[in-house]
């Protein structure tokens, strides 16, 4: 992952280790917190704020790894039905090849929409962290354990152990209960891109 000036985010990334919760948290806020734009959306500076139609949109889950979720994306656009073989390939950091295979299914023109790229983290999460999970008193139960142990991770990373910085840049936050909240469209994301895109 790179960012608008070609410079490569978040250095001590781990293909086996990250999630894409990770990525969120050290890579795209951070650099898309002080930009031409504001405190933006990735996908408004990967296209230099030039709207794109997605011809796909993707569902996922943040705590999955992030090489998975490349990978997936990568083995629709082959036409694979696994994402075995393309995982392999990121991990073992064979970009060129997967591009050159992309390249002959005419496939590096396809769009697709993620929301980690495209929703504007700076208008939502970035400025805390979830909250710990509640215990109902001194003695935890290995339940309670597990949560904690879950909430921990949640918030470092898995690589330096750090605990994931807290955004400075002031933006407006837009919850579920703003009609300016970006998180809560999906729906109606789903029924733009089935009536615009070809089928």
């Amino acid at each position: 992952l790179r960012d608008e000036h070609g410079q490569r985010l978040m250095k001590h990334f781990d293909p086996k280790q990250h999630t894409t919760h990770d990525v969120v948290r050290q890579g795209i806020i951070p650099a898309t917190k002080t930009t031409p734009l504001g405190p933006c959306a990735f996908s408004c500076l990967a296209e230099e704020n030039r709207p794109v139609l997605a011809t796909v949109m993707v569902s996922h889950h943040w705590r999955n790894l992030f090489c998975h979720l490349v990978a997936a994306v990568v083995a629709f656009a082959l036409g694979e039905t696994s994402y075995e073989a393309a995982a392999r390939a990121l991990e073992q950091k064979e970009f060129e090849a997967l591009r050159q295979q992309l390249d002959r299914r005419d496939a590096l023109q396809m769009t697709f929409w993620l929301c980690l790229f495209c929703v504007n983290q700076h208008a939502s999460i970035c400025g805390g962290l979830p909250p710990p999970p509640a215990t109902k008193g001194p003695q935890a139960t290995a339940e309670e354990k597990a949560a904690l142990a879950y909430h921990h991770r949640e918030i470092h990373d898995p690589i330096t152990g750090q605990r994931f910085e807290l955004c400075s840049c002031g933006a407006t936050k837009h919850w579920n209960d703003s009609p300016d909240c970006e998180m809560d469209k999906f729906d109606a994301m789903m029924a733009a891109l089935d009536k615009e895109v070809p089928r």
